[in-house]
């Protein structure tokens, strides 16, 4: 199974960002996983990522984007990184909606996958398998 270098996971609540991490840990698909709360912080990150001002990051190979956050939720974010990043970063919607309203606009955004919560190990292999083989 493919392992990632980088993963950005951008989800506002603390609890869902913990089970994540755990959960991508445990399916050890990445030893290297970043959080950040927000779609306005995560392009912060990727923008500090991509003019070298953190050198000791590298850019993530793929992000993990919740839907519902404050400040700049995920398709907000997605609208931006599409608009502002050449670079074709691997988006996975990780969201508790089901809702198709939802998956259509991502989707509008070449997003990569759709993961519904809760996450679980299955869950992340199943998308790895999809994603890359």
């Amino acid at each position: 199974m493919k392992k990632f270098n980088k993963i950005l996971l951008v989800e506002d609540q603390d609890i869902d960002a913990f089970l994540t991490e755990k959960v991508l840990l445990m399916a050890e698909v990445s030893d290297s996983i970043s959080i950040c709360k927000d779609g306005e912080e995560a392009l912060t990150y990727i923008q500090d990522i991509c003019r070298k001002k953190n050198a000791n990051e590298s850019i993530p190979e793929l992000i993990l984007l919740d839907i519902n956050m404050p400040r700049m939720n995920g398709i907000e974010f997605l609208h931006e990184l599409r608009r502002k990043y050449e670079k074709d970063f691997t988006v996975v919607i990780l969201s508790s909606s089901e809702n198709p309203q939802d998956v259509a606009l991502s989707a509008k955004y070449n997003v990569d996958y759709y993961l519904v919560k809760p996450i679980t190990e299955d869950k992340v292999k199943k998308m790895v398998e999809r994603l890359f083989y």
